[in-house]
């Protein structure tokens, strides 16, 4: 055999080596975001309560494989949550209306990815990333049936977050998969000069410290090139 021959039949071996190894992965996701702990909390003692309600996620998800077990990923996306001010109305004197207002989560993460092939067609794979979100709390927003009101003003703050996922991938094809990922998401927002307004007519500016965790269960469709 040739010299070139040798050195095609060696280029070969070496495309096929890499594309074998499916080095990007592009996937959009949406699902399910669970509000745990104080973010979900309704108790009107309890000073750091969120009052989140289940929602929804969006995400669009690069993955760099570096190695048929370690990968780099980047994710933007976000979250919405109604809040609920549902006891607040139904514990009052007077009987109150509340406007529905959002929790909203928002921006990038970065990280890294360990991921095992258990057969041709199923990944299975742990993430941990971190970045920063912008989040908005929504306000909440009472009137009478007068017309007085009651607010607290909406805002919104720049946080950093983390989460910790884990999950699978289903390859239809060989450029084509299913994701499915379970991830915690945690960060602490801080929100200052938030207005307290009456008719309004602001009466009062607070600093609120909320725990923004939740669960997100997502699923969507991938490729691989």
């Amino acid at each position: 055999m040739t010299k070139f021959g040798c050195l095609l039949l060696l280029m070969c071996c070496v495309f096929e080596t890499v594309a074998q190894q499916r080095k990007h992965e592009l996937s959009l996701t949406s699902g399910l975001s669970v509000p745990v702990g104080d973010f979900a909390s309704t108790d009107i003692t309890n000073s750091n309560a969120g009052r989140a309600m289940t929602g929804g996620n969006f995400s669009i998800n690069y993955q760099y494989n570096l190695s048929a077990n370690i990968g780099l990923l980047l994710l933007l996306g976000g979250t919405s949550c109604e809040i609920d001010a549902s006891n607040l109305v139904n514990t009052s004197v007077s009987p109150l209306t509340s406007e529905t207002r959002y929790w909203s989560i928002g921006g990038y993460r970065a990280g890294g990815t360990f991921h095992t092939q258990l057969h041709k067609q199923l990944t299975v794979e742990c993430r941990v990333t971190a970045g920063f979100n912008t989040v908005t709390f929504g306000g909440i927003l009472l009137s009478d049936h007068a017309g007085n009101t009651l607010e607290i003003a909406e805002s919104s703050t720049a946080a950093f977050v983390y989460s910790l996922g884990v999950g699978a991938k289903y390859h239809l094809s060989r450029s084509i998969f299913i994701p499915l990922f379970i991830d915690f998401l945690g960060c602490k927002a801080n929100f200052s000069d938030v207005q307290r307004k009456e008719n309004g007519i602001n009466k009062e500016v607070l600093t609120l410290v909320r725990s923004v965790n939740y669960i997100s269960l997502s699923a969507g469709l991938g490729f691989t090139f």
